[in-house]
Formats: C-alpha cells, sequence, structure tokens
C-alpha cells in the first residue's frame, strides 16, 4: 500500500482491497472502493490510453484486476473486500463502495443491493444509498453510492 500523500492529519493511499492487508487494524478514517463492474468493463483496454501516457506497462496488472462475468465469483470478491474494509476502518470511520446495475442472465441485477447486504453482513451500519440515475446514451444505466459507517464499539 503506498501513500500518496501525508501530512499532519493523516496519510492518503492508494491500494487494491486485496492490498490493505499491510494497513493496521482500525488505521482508516475513510475507505473509499469502486470495485470492477461484473460483465462491465475490460479496465485494461478501457484505460490502455492513460497507460500509455504514464509510461505504465498494463501486462503486470491483468493478474491483480478482477473481471468476471460470474455473479457468484462477483459476490464473494466483494464479500472479502468489504470484510478487509472493516478491518481497517477505525471505529466511526465510513466506507463508500460505488456500483451499478448490469445484465445478467437475461435479467437487470442492482449490485447496490447485494453490496447493502455484504456490508451488514461484516458488520457496517448502512448511513446511504444515493442512486445517480442520469443516465445518458453513452452510459445508460444507473452508478449507486452506499455509505456504511463502522459503529464505535
Amino acid at each position: 500500500m503506498a501513500a500518496l500523500r501525508e501530512s499532519r492529519r493523516g496519510t492518503l493511499s492508494r491500494a487494491t482491497t486485496r492490498g490493505l492487508c499491510r494497513a493496521s487494524p482500525t488505521a482508516a478514517r475513510v475507505d473509499r472502493d469502486s470495485p470492477p463492474f461484473l460483465n462491465k468493463a475490460d479496465y485494461l483496454l478501457d484505460n490502455w490510453l492513460e497507460f500509455w501516457f504514464l509510461g505504465i506497462d498494463s501486462e503486470p496488472l491483468r493478474r491483480q484486476i478482477v473481471q468476471t462475468n460470474d455473479l457468484n465469483v462477483w459476490t464473494e470478491f466483494m464479500r472479502g473486500s468489504i470484510t478487509e474494509m472493516k478491518r481497517v476502518l477505525r471505529p466511526g470511520g465510513v466506507a463508500v463502495i460505488e456500483v451499478g446495475e448490469v445484465r445478467y442472465g437475461g435479467r437487470l441485477v442492482n449490485l447496490d443491493e447485494i453490496i447493502v447486504e455484504l456490508g451488514r453482513q461484516a458488520g457496517l451500519s448502512v448511513v446511504e444509498v444515493l442512486i445517480n440515475s442520469s443516465g445518458s446514451p453513452s452510459s445508460p444505466t444507473a452508478s449507486t453510492w452506499t455509505t456504511w459507517r463502522r459503529d464505535e464499539h
């Protein structure tokens, strides 16, 4: 987990949810995550231009990025991610996850409903679910921001 910026007030870090293991328990006040959308995006292909401009070889990232078309695999990945997020949040800390809706098995699946339940199972309290349904022709699906708080005890 690399520190991007440090100050007297805290440290801004960036890591994958599987890379949080290097963080001490209850170290974070805020954890913000935008996990892979189920069967929705190819992150390496979608960001090739940014990688090229920054001189980043994206091939080593292929092993680190979870991209799946299987709802069960995605759900288990998210279960582990949310459990790890809770571990690193200090009491009163806040976690925010952005997901969206996807087509899966011929039906529309609201991933926020799965995320909310996984957060509850992990012991986080849901603070707010914000749904941005202002879709556009290029991105017609809704995006959802779910906010949890780790209870003080």
